[in-house]
C-alpha cells in the first residue's frame, strides 16, 4: 500500500491590490529622480555651464593680441582692454577675503582677493565684508584705522597664475604684480556686445607675477 502526501499547489501574488497600494506614495519621488538623472545625462554640459556662469577654467586657451590688449577664447567671445598705465603695479598684504567671481560676460576675470596691511589686518579692530565685488569696511572702535586695504580684481595671464591665484588662503601674506585695467569691454559668441567691466574704489588688475608667503 502507498501512501502519498499531497498538497495544493500555492500561488504567491507578488503584486497583490495591497502591495500595489503601498508603493503609490513612492511613485512620484521615484519618477522625479529618474526625470533629474535623465536631464543631467542629456543636458550635463549645459547644467555645467549654467553652474559655472561660462568662467574660464583653462587661461592657457586665451588667445592674446595687441599686447594683451584684445583677449578670445576658442568660442568666440573676446575682449578689449584698456590699461591705467604701463607701468608695473605691486600689491602686497594679508589677504582677508579671496573668492572666485564666475562671471560669464567677463570669464576672464578670476578672483576677488582682498589684501590689507597695518590695522586693517586685523578683525578686532576693523571689520570688513564683501559682495558683489565691492567691499565695506567699520573701525570697531570708532577710530580712523591705520594701513591699507585694497580688493583686488584678477586676471590672469597664464594657467599657473590662475592656480595659484585660486588657492591662496585667507590670513596669508601675498604680493602680486601686474597691470592696472582702467576698463574692459565684452563681445559674446555672436559678435553682440555685452558691456564693459570698469571698477570703483578697487583694482582691477592683469596679474604677471605672484609670491605666496605663510
Amino acid at each position: 500500500m502507498t501512501f502519498q502526501n499531497s498538497q495544493p499547489d500555492q500561488h504567491h501574488n507578488f503584486f497583490s491590490p495591497d502591495s500595489l497600494r503601498a508603493m503609490i506614495p513612492y511613485t512620484l519621488p521615484l519618477f522625479i529622480i529618474i526625470v533629474l538623472l535623465i536631464s543631467l545625462f542629456l543636458f550635463h554640459n549645459e547644467i555645467e555651464k549654467i553652474v559655472n556662469d561660462n568662467a574660464l577654467e583653462d587661461f592657457n586657451s586665451m588667445i592674446v593680441t595687441n599686447g594683451f590688449h584684445t583677449l578670445s577664447l576658442p568660442d568666440g567671445r573676446h575682449w578689449q582692454i584698456s590699461y591705467e598705465e604701463n607701468t608695473l603695479q605691486v600689491f602686497s598684504g594679508e589677504v582677508r577675503h579671496n573668492s572666485a567671481i564666475h562671471s560669464g560676460e567677463f570669464a576672464i576675470l578670476s578672483q576677488d582677493i582682498l589684501l590689507t596691511n597695518g590695522d586693517f589686518q586685523d578683525p578686532s579692530r576693523v571689520s570688513i565684508a564683501v559682495s558683489n565685488h565691492h567691499f565695506t569696511w567699520r573701525s570697531e572702535d570708532g577710530s580712523q584705522p591705520q594701513g591699507s586695504i585694497n580688493l583686488l580684481h584678477t586676471l590672469p595671464m597664464d594657467q599657473s597664475i590662475f592656480q595659484n591665484l585660486r588657492q591662496v588662503e585667507q590670513g596669508q601674506y601675498i604680493l602680486i604684480k601686474g597691470y592696472e585695467i582702467d576698463r574692459i569691454d565684452g563681445w559674446d559668441d555672436a559678435g553682440n556686445y555685452i558691456g564693459y567691466w570698469q571698477d570703483s574704489g578697487c583694482n582691477t588688475i592683469l596679474v604677471t607675477e605672484i609670491f605666496i608667503g605663510e
